[in-house]
């Protein structure tokens, strides 16, 4: 099977040719209806982005790679999330990447230095910022939110998999667990600093929140 070198969206997120199926992805994962194809040439999806080819990615694509977990539907939003800590400047922080149903993208991040935090480093940020995207959509009234994230705490801890030793994840799991009670919530576990367009931005984000 030749490599595919170029990625045409004609429903996502975003639309457009892309180079990486990282990149298309994350444009059509848990999009209702997303319409994309892989090509080896650029000249290909240009004529698919014009309309000369229906079809949509077959089974030879990395479509048949996109990981799945928990229930979605077509107002799922889509949250990527991480945490960073300096210990120089004594801070943690997080950034949140919400993907919604109507394709808007919104980016958040902030930093915080509670004492009784600091000890616990990025893994505050990481919590506080899943903490963040279920708030969000609480707030927004949507009630199916799938987290991405890198840490596996973010997923353990929230269904109890993982016993809480400490007050911030016993915080997070009764913040978690009483969420779950009037939203659909599932996890997607990202491996990280492996080129994942937007587990990478929620790292960057969260970096920077650390100097604002």
């Amino acid at each position: 099977m030749a490599k595919k070198n170029y990625y045409g969206v004609r429903c996502g997120r975003q639309t457009g040719i892309f180079t990486s199926w990282v990149e298309c992805k994350a444009l059509v994962t848990g999009y209702p209806g997303a319409e994309f194809k892989g090509f080896v040439t650029r000249e290909e999806a240009e004529e698919y982005m014009n309309g000369y080819d229906t079809g949509k990615m077959g089974a030879d694509d990395e479509s048949q790679n996109i990981p799945e977990s928990g229930v979605r539907t077509e107002d799922t939003v889509i949250a990527y999330v991480d945490g960073s800590y300096d210990h120089s400047i004594r801070r943690y922080s997080y950034g949140c990447i919400l993907f919604l149903p109507d394709g808007e993208v919104i980016r958040d991040s902030a930093y915080g230095n509670d004492p009784e935090l600091l000890e616990f480093r990025n893994v505050t940020g990481e919590v506080q910022g899943a903490m963040h995207a279920v708030a969000w959509c609480l707030e927004h009234g949507y009630s199916s939110l799938e987290i991405c994230h890198d840490y596996q705490g973010i997923a353990s801890w929230a269904t109890k998999a993982w016993k809480t030793n400490n007050a911030l994840t016993s915080k997070y799991v009764e913040f978690m667990q009483n969420a779950m009670k009037s939203m659909q919530i599932s996890f997607r576990k990202i491996a990280a600093h492996t080129g994942d367009t937007y587990n990478e931005e929620a790292d960057q984000l969260a970096k920077a929140a650390l100097k604002s």
